[in-house]
């Protein structure tokens, strides 16, 4: 998923729940599969759970959390880029058929 990876490069840290009582916990975490704001020791901490998938925990500080936002931006503004251009691709537009413009 496209969330994992905007993570990842974010530098967010992954965990793995490898132990029984790691999966209990992740598994007790909600909402699953959102960034969620959290406090630890005075700091924030961005918090993304998946007992489901990955069966991992995503945590992130401030600027990992900007930097995720930063490339979220990014990559929702290439998104529009890219389909723009194959809407204009499949719905060419002819400009010969309305004579001069300017």
């Amino acid at each position: 998923m496209d969330l994992e990876r905007l993570m990842s490069a974010a530098d967010f840290q992954v965990r793995l729940a490898d132990t029984p009582d790691k999966l209990k916990h992740l598994e007790s975490l909600k909402p699953q599969r959102k960034i969620v704001p959290h406090v630890k020791d005075g700091q924030n901490v961005y918090v993304y759970a998946d007992a489901k998938f990955c069966k991992c925990l995503y945590a992130g500080n401030d600027a990992a959390f900007a930097a995720f936002r930063k490339l979220a931006v990014d990559k929702e503004m290439a998104d529009q880029v890219a389909a723009s251009k194959r809407v204009d691709e499949e719905s060419a537009l002819n400009w010969r058929v309305w004579g001069p413009w300017w």
